[in-house]
């Protein structure tokens, strides 16, 4: 907020995942655009995800051994 209040005369565009705060606060500016969650997982865009933990203890290259369990995730 401040550095909205501190460029006032500046032109912004203020895009945000989660426009309703918990406090029932409201956020700066109007809603021009509404794309609801459930649209995304109808047209596939938002899926749910799942955790695959990967030890690196040890590991001769940590790196390596993360993107050889991605690379098999992204297969299956």
């Amino acid at each position: 907020m401040e550095l909205l209040e501190t460029v006032d005369s500046a032109k912004r565009v203020l895009l945000t995942a989660t426009p309703f705060r918990r406090d029932r606060q409201t956020l700066p500016g109007r809603m021009v655009y509404h794309y609801p969650l459930s649209n995304a997982m109808e047209e596939r865009l938002y899926q749910p995800l799942s955790l695959t933990e990967v030890s690196t203890y040890r590991a001769d290259d940590p790196d390596r051994k993360l993107a050889a369990t991605a690379a098999v995730a992204i297969q299956s």
